[in-house]
């Protein structure tokens, strides 16, 4: 490999960064060393940098070309190997050309202990995500897990949930469904994920009432696909250029509702799907998954969410924080009375009848005063 940090190469640096391919040759002709040299502070090689930068993909297959299967595994100061740059710049068509020279590289790991596949979902890149999740493999070392199992295959799905790519996320748990059951390393589960995401659900969304009712209108007819009932093409208008733009901007409206409604629809059977499988442990471990969560849901006021783990879970009208608080109590406390009131409608008001006077009390009173 090169030599180590040098400001020598600060040139090379720069010609990467900008994609310049002159310049960089010229530097490799002259200098061996150049092609695996490590640049500046990070310790990141010319096609780090390139990959990065993402201004050419020219540049990049030059570089590939020139280097061996084993070179483009060079890693940083932290680890990262080229390909974790790409996952985190969202970089595919950078990420194909690594790959096919060194099929291995999707399961290495930096210093954190990510493959670029955990970074790519870190970064919300969902094309390189889709592209590094029929790359990578489901495999042990001696050393690691499955990238896809424990602790690394619960932050890979949280990831995910964080990024809003719950359908990604679902086709994961569908492969490896006792992921729902378990935790990553900082105690989270994928449901107490989920729960912090209140735009993934309706409740949580803010439409106005145009949006409202729109919203209604578009029929979601799978997962991943609306239809639309529209007068004619958007896309293709007759007409003049403000006719365009005006039905172009009309056209992005209808699409942003459009989407958000897929968006809960994929959030809901993901919801479904964590529930179904939390509830396949021991009561014990169902009331560790399904309690916080539940109980966050109704100080957030997230009334699909609350409303489907009581379906599944009736039992979860009882469990209590350490406070001693239960979700009525909580929803009372937090003035969510959307959640209160859906409580009592569900035909759970005998169970706290004490709680629901309160309740009743506490909002005619708020209400008086405001």
């Amino acid at each position: 490999m090169g030599s180590e940090n040098d400001n020598h190469y600060l040139p090379l640096y720069k010609a990467a960064l900008h994609g310049d391919w002159i310049s960089a040759k010229r530097i490799f002709d002259s200098d061996s060393n150049a092609l695996t040299a490590k640049i500046l502070g990070l310790h990141e090689t010319a096609l780090h940098v390139s990959i990065s930068a993402g201004h050419s993909i020219e540049f990049v297959q030059k570089l590939v070309d020139r280097m061996s299967a084993d070179e483009l595994g060079i890693k940083t100061k932290y680890g990262d190997t080229p390909l974790h740059y790409a996952g985190v710049a969202g970089n595919t068509a950078a990420a194909k050309l690594l790959v096919n020279k060194n099929p291995k590289l999707p399961q290495e790991r930096n210093s954190g202990n990510d493959t670029p596949l955990h970074r790519a979902a870190a970064y919300a890149h969902e094309d390189t995500v889709q592209y590094l999740l029929l790359v990578t493999e489901d495999e042990e070392d001696p050393i690691r897990s499955s990238p896809f199992t424990d602790e690394d295959g619960v932050r890979l799905l949280n990831l995910l949930i964080i990024a809003d790519f719950y359908s990604i996320a679902l086709s994961v748990l569908q492969r490896y469904p006792g992921l729902a059951r378990k935790r990553d390393y900082n105690g989270f589960s994928a449901l107490d994920r989920l729960v912090e995401k209140p735009h993934a659900f309706l409740s949580g969304s803010r439409l106005g009432f145009f949006q409202r009712f729109l919203y209604h209108y578009f029929a979601v007819t799978s997962a991943d696909k609306t239809s639309v009932h529209q007068g004619k093409d958007v896309e293709t208008p007759g007409g003049s250029f403000d006719e365009y733009k005006n039905e172009s901007l009309q056209f992005q409206f209808l699409q942003h509702i459009q989407k958000t409604k897929v968006m809960h629809k994929q959030a809901m059977e993901l919801l479904r799907f964590l529930i179904s499988e939390a509830l396949k442990g021991s009561v014990l471990e169902a009331d560790n998954l399904l309690g916080p969560p539940t109980r966050i849901a109704a100080i957030l006021g997230i009334r699909e969410f609350v409303t489907e783990m009581i379906k599944s879970y009736p039992g979860t009208v009882w469990l209590r924080n350490m406070a001693g608080q239960n979700i009525f109590l909580l929803a009372v406390k937090h003035r969510q009375e959307k959640i209160f009131n859906l409580l009592y409608q569900m035909g759970t008001h005998n169970i706290f009848a004490g709680t629901i006077n309160q309740g009743y009390k506490f909002f005619k009173h708020d209400r008086i005063l405001e």
